[in-house]
């Protein structure tokens, strides 16, 4: 344990971490404030044709009816109250509203609650689809005889059992939702790449940092002396580098949830809510037809889990840098470069963020499916794995992908951890690899001619 904390204090003691802490804090928050639209009062919401900014009325609308279970005879009851609001002159629309600023934007800011009541109301009917659709697939299978595809029965057989178990123990009440939907939305390809790319680059540094310097400071070779060995100090600063991940995935998870119910509220209410039920009008659902009978309280843990296997596999990439190489600013190159290149390519490949819905190509839908079934890059957006049914052929058997891309994941970060060791323990000079003697070699080759 006095070990451990020596370590820890070793870590941050590092020149400049403090600092590089508190200027990625405030980064990320001011751009979490910025998607969230109060950087800008016409983005990510419902305004009124005064350009003002509605949320805290329809906030207030929702709230007051929540926990009602959709009916015909309510939603027919809701229907006649909004058809009754505001029919006067535009002189009286100015007048102070029931539920908003004015009479004239009562009818408007309550075709919320009437939209969600539409959601609510078509749910099962939607799930009746799936399953139906995925019943037909089984019966044309059948006429196919023995020309019929065996996966494609297991497949729908899993679909069938999945949206039937939904179908049957989900049930959607009205409840405000708001700041759940944002929080799930900022989880999509590219909203969150500037926060992403701080955290990889942090990483990158401190790991890098880290590792080095007992190979440039000459304690390297010090560590065979030890009682326990330099396999010992080796998982000692595994252990560091996980604890700073989790460190650092946590305060990115906070920062998010503070300000999406500060700024649109319904967040932390959603905690015991079904994830199907994450609703924002006019926006509609993100999560309709998710096959995983969990809370939104669930999801967030699920985001979270697979933000930091995500970013522990980044640092663990740093890590093989720094002891591979043997230098800190060859492994930050070099780490920077492997993570954030593969951040940028996955978001290019999803296109979320770029106009290039109407150029999307088959081939870079298929490197986007590749790499969200290899890539634990790809785990840092959950929402792609929750949209739909989404499975992949393992020997026959309809795996989900976002079971088989967690399990490989952590097999990938089990074998770097080894490579890792590897090359920690291993003997040599403790200052310089044999790529670095080599372009020094050819420097002063060159400088001798």
């Amino acid at each position: 344990m006095k070990l451990f904390f020596s370590e820890l204090k070793k870590f941050f003691g590092i020149k400049g971490i403090g600092i590089s802490i508190i200027l990625i804090i405030m980064c990320m928050f001011l751009n979490t404030i910025n998607n969230a639209g109060l950087l800008n009062k016409y983005k990510k919401g419902i305004e009124s044709g005064d350009g003002e900014d509605t949320t805290k009325y329809e906030n207030k609308l929702l709230d007051a009816h929540t926990g009602i279970i959709f009916s015909e005879e309510k939603y027919k009851e809701m229907l006649l109250v909004s058809n009754s609001l505001y029919v006067g002159t535009d002189s009286e629309g100015e007048e102070p509203g029931r539920f908003g600023p004015a009479k004239k934007y009562d009818k408007w800011l309550y075709e919320t609650l009437l939209a969600t009541m539409t959601y609510l109301g078509e749910f099962k009917d939607s799930l009746s689809d799936v399953i139906y659709n995925a019943e037909q697939v089984k019966e044309n299978n059948k006429y196919l005889g023995e020309y019929s595809d065996t996966y494609k029965d297991k497949e729908a057989d899993a679909v069938i059992s999945a949206y039937t178990r939904i179908r049957e123990n989900t049930k959607l009440k009205l409840a405000n939702t708001r700041g759940a939907y944002m929080y799930c939305w900022s989880e999509s390809e590219g909203i969150n790449q500037f926060n992403y790319q701080l955290l990889i680059i942090f990483l990158c540094c401190i790991i890098s940092i880290y590792f080095t310097s007992e190979y440039e400071g000459g304690m390297h070779q010090l560590t065979y002396t030890a009682y326990k060995g330099r396999i010992y100090f080796f998982v000692l600063k595994n252990r560091i580098v996980f604890v700073a991940t989790l460190f650092l995935t946590l305060l990115s998870c906070m920062i998010d949830a503070v300000i999406m119910e500060w700024r649109f509220g319904g967040f932390f209410g959603a905690f015991s809510q079904p994830i199907q039920l994450v609703y924002f009008f006019p926006n509609g659902a993100i999560a309709q037809f998710c096959p995983f009978n969990i809370t939104f309280g669930q999801y967030v843990l699920l985001v979270f889990f697979m933000k930091f296997t995500a970013l522990y596999f980044v640092a663990n990439i740093s890590a093989w840098m720094a002891v591979w190489l043997r230098n800190a600013m060859a492994s930050i190159v070099a780490s920077v470069l492997a993570g954030v290149g593969l951040l940028q390519f996955t978001i290019y490949t999803a296109q979320m963020d770029l106009n290039l819905y109407e150029q999307k190509s088959i081939f870079l839908d298929k490197i986007f499916i590749w790499l969200k079934t290899y890539s634990p890059i790809s785990l840092l957006w959950l929402q792609d794995y929750t949209r739909s049914y989404d499975a992949i052929n393992l020997f026959g058997m309809p795996v989900h992908r976002l079971y088989f891309v967690l399990t490989f994941a952590w097999l990938l970060i089990v074998s770097v951890l080894i490579i890792n060791s590897c090359l920690y323990c291993r003997r040599g000079c403790s200052s310089e690899t044999g790529i670095i003697k080599y372009i020094k070699k050819i420097w002063q080759n060159r400088s001798l001619a």
